[in-house]
């Protein structure tokens, strides 16, 4: 899916924890934590060569009958969400 820059704002705004520097400067529009407590930075959007790299994510997965609603989408560092992904398409594909 892709999400325009206003999209990604949001969603970035209402689902991840601020970054402070040690010198008290707010960096909440460049640098945060996902919900797992990963650093992800802005500017890194899905950028998997990155540390860093973030992307949008289904709190319930379409396949499980999530919706892409603002309410439903989450900021996540690329690498557990794509493991993650992973492992429920293993599971949807394995079903009796």
């Amino acid at each position: 899916m892709q999400y325009n820059e206003s999209q990604k704002r949001q969603i970035w705004d209402n689902t991840t924890k601020p970054i402070i520097a040690s010198n008290g400067v707010y960096l909440h529009n460049l640098y945060a934590l996902d919900y797992r407590n990963n650093e992800v930075h802005w500017n890194c959007f899905g950028d998997r060569e990155s540390e860093f790299g973030w992307e949008i994510d289904h709190i319930i997965p379409v396949a499980l009958g999530g919706r892409t609603i603002p309410r439903n989408l989450r900021v996540s560092h690329w690498k557990p969400n794509a493991i993650l992904g992973g492992m429920l398409s293993a599971r949807l594909n394995n079903r009796c």
